[in-house]
């Protein structure tokens, strides 16, 4: 029963941090550390089991499989600086020259660390001399 559960905790920490990380309970950091914890109950496993093959070779497939989603999920903690997304009015401009067919495009700027909405607003306005057409706040489902 205890070879089963070693085997099982590490996908059942996986999934649970990824729920957690969906709905926004925690940061993209808590989710690694979920998965290295799952790495290393995959290695305890692994030395635990060493004499049993079968096991042994299980336990070194799990390692594998949480390593690469490691590796996969490891590029979220790029994504955990935005805090907004603003996106503001861009001038049109011509596809093709004297053809008539313009393209009214709208500029997306993602911006870090910045919590304070009404302040990135005035600011964003003030320097660009582009009014802000919406905000929206950057969750882990965006992400």
């Amino acid at each position: 029963m205890r070879r089963i559960f070693l085997m099982i905790l590490p996908f059942i920490l996986y999934i649970t941090g990824l729920l957690a990380y969906y709905f926004d309970k925690i940061n993209g950091y808590q989710f690694i550390i979920f998965i290295i914890v799952g790495l290393g109950i995959s290695i305890f496993g692994f030395f635990v089991y060493r004499n049993q093959k079968k096991l042994k070779a299980a336990f070194l497939g799990i390692f594998y499989i949480l390593a690469l989603l490691a590796v996969f999920e490891s590029r979220l903690i790029d994504y955990e600086k935005y805090t907004y997304f603003l996106m503001s009015y861009n001038e049109p401009f011509e596809i093709v020259k004297d053809s008539g067919i313009n393209v009214l495009a709208v500029e997306v700027i993602e911006i870090p660390y910045i919590t304070d909405l009404n302040y990135l607003i005035h600011t964003m306005e003030f320097s660009t001399n582009k009014e802000v057409l919406d905000a929206e706040v950057v969750t882990n489902k965006i992400r």
